[in-house]
């Protein structure tokens, strides 16, 4: 809030009833690579991917019951 309100700050030119912009900075397009498009960075990729591992891990599991029944494993005759 200091610098803000600061009388060298960015509203400087500002009173109660008028509003003056600073001129904009200049500024240059930024390389392609510096900001690449990752969809692992989405929230719900995140959220998907969890629930896949989650249902492969479960259906593992129920492979792996299936198996021990078929040799007799665990299961009473």
């Amino acid at each position: 809030m200091r610098v803000l309100t600061d009388p060298q700050g960015p509203f400087e030119r500002c009173s109660q009833t008028h509003h003056e912009a600073l001129p904009m900075w200049a500024s240059a397009t930024p390389p392609e690579e510096m900001f690449r498009y990752d969809a692992a960075c989405e929230f719900e990729d995140v959220v998907r991917q969890r629930r896949e591992i989650e249902q492969e891990a479960a259906a593992a599991r129920v492979a792996g019951a299936v198996d021990q029944a078929d040799q007799g494993e665990g299961v009473m005759a």
